[in-house]
């Protein structure tokens, strides 16, 4: 049965023709009518929903009855400019539309309730969030790089769990499944649609952010370790403060505190070329680190004999040590080592000017005595030795390197005094 309906609707405006197929029935018919009668009148926004529900009773019918093909491409016309139209909306409406949507829990298959969004023809917000990602996953694989290498206990490691949990969760937004859970939820907040449409550059952004504000904090959390590592270190927990040492390294790579520790640890535990290796990593960091300079030169000379190499080191440290009575410490560190590395030199005369410098600054050190009196036997001058010799035994309770200890029992061999 052909049946063509013809007239004019509530607006004055001329309905359209429509030619519904015999295998039609005129259920679907009327409904078919009544959708382009309404769309017709679209000038009026109060049909707005008369339409879209129009069109729901149309789809229904169609799902219910044996249709053929020209049923549905009669259909195409008028749904083409419901398309058209949707073009045109406003946010106002398109928020309307939303809110309808949700009431009547439209499926995702009626397209008609689910307009597109006009922002998102822009791809300038995909590619920044984008690039966010991208960068956010840069900065945690330079986290966890740093503190992986270190061995990372639960708490460095939950950090990393932690932004790699938001960046993959930024990421699904963009997959389907993922942007319809975000367009759920932000429905439930009635946030305005321009407001929606950057929602996902702005999580990107803010993991984003949160990854920078972690990274800033790295250094913080190397001193954390570090601090563990000095408390262990001090209770002779060597193993943890050395696990601990390795991890606030790995994570403060350019702090020198942390290499000049590590340096002590490991000569502690005789690793006598892991700690020169530190020793001057610290130094290459900052070359005003006295401290390690000075303590490179002493392990140089009692374990290597390098006089050459020490001499090097301990010239560079001569600057900052004078006269200022807070370098009292450093300055006799400095000028014993320089007596210490002249010996070995065989340079006598610069040896004793040094040792004797020492013995000024720190009179209750055993070495410059120690060191003064192989002077005085290489001199011959065993009376003087014996005089220096029995200094250097008066002050042994002040020993403090295996080098020294051993000074102090040729000392007491030589003068026969225990102390």
């Amino acid at each position: 049965m052909e049946r063509t309906g013809a007239g004019q609707n509530q607006g004055g405006i001329d309905t359209e023709r429509i030619v519904v197929p015999r295998t039609a029935s005129a259920e679907l018919a009327n409904a078919t009518d009544q959708y382009v009668q309404l769309l017709n009148a679209w000038s009026d926004q109060s049909v707005f929903l008369d339409v879209l529900l129009a069109r729901d009773r149309v789809d229904r019918l169609l799902q219910a009855e044996s249709i053929d093909s020209a049923t549905v491409l009669e259909l195409s016309e008028p749904d083409a400019r419901l398309k058209k139209q949707f073009e045109q909306l406003d946010d106002k409406t398109l928020d309307q539309i939303e809110k309808w949507r949700s009431s009547l829990k439209a499926p995702n298959d009626r397209w008609w309730w689910w307009p597109a969004d006009k922002g998102s023809k822009s791809a300038l917000l995909p590619l920044f969030a984008g690039f966010c990602i991208a960068l956010t996953f840069a900065i945690i694989a330079d986290v966890a790089r740093k503190i992986l290498i270190g061995s990372g206990d639960t708490v460095a490691l939950f950090a990393i769990f932690v932004q790699v949990a938001l960046t993959v969760m930024a990421t699904s937004t963009y997959s389907e499944a993922g942007g319809n859970a975000l367009d759920n939820l932000l429905n439930q907040f009635h946030l305005s649609r321009n407001m929606r449409a950057v929602s996902k550059p702005a999580l990107a952004l803010l993991v984003l952010l949160i990854a920078i504000v972690t990274s800033q904090q790295l250094p913080r959390l190397g001193d954390y370790y570090y601090q563990r590592a000095i408390r262990e270190f001090k209770s002779h927990n060597d193993l943890s403060a050395q696990q601990h040492l390795a991890l606030a390294g790995s994570i403060n790579p350019d702090d020198p505190a942390v290499h000049y520790d590590t340096a002590q640890l490991k000569e502690d535990l005789a690793d006598f070329d892991g700690a020169i290796a530190e020793y001057r990593l610290a130094i290459r960091l900052d070359p005003k680190f006295y401290p390690a300079r000075l303590d490179l030169a002493n392990l140089l000379l009692a374990n290597k004999a390098d006089a050459a190499s020490a001499l090097a080191i301990l010239e560079k440290a001569m600057d900052p040590v004078e006269g200022d009575d807070k370098y009292k410490d450093l300055r006799y560190s400095l000028h014993k080592n320089l007596g210490w590395a002249y010996l070995i030199l065989k340079s006598n005369n610069l040896a004793r000017e040094e040792l004797v410098s020492a013995s000024h600054e720190q009179p209750n050190m055993p070495a410059p005595y120690c060191l003064l009196a192989k002077i005085d036997l290489a001199e011959g001058d065993k009376t003087s030795a014996n005089t220096d010799f029995l200094s250097c035994v008066g002050n042994a309770k002040q020993a403090l390197g295996n080098a020294e200890a051993g000074w102090i029992v040729e000392a007491r061999t030589f003068t026969g005094k225990k102390w």
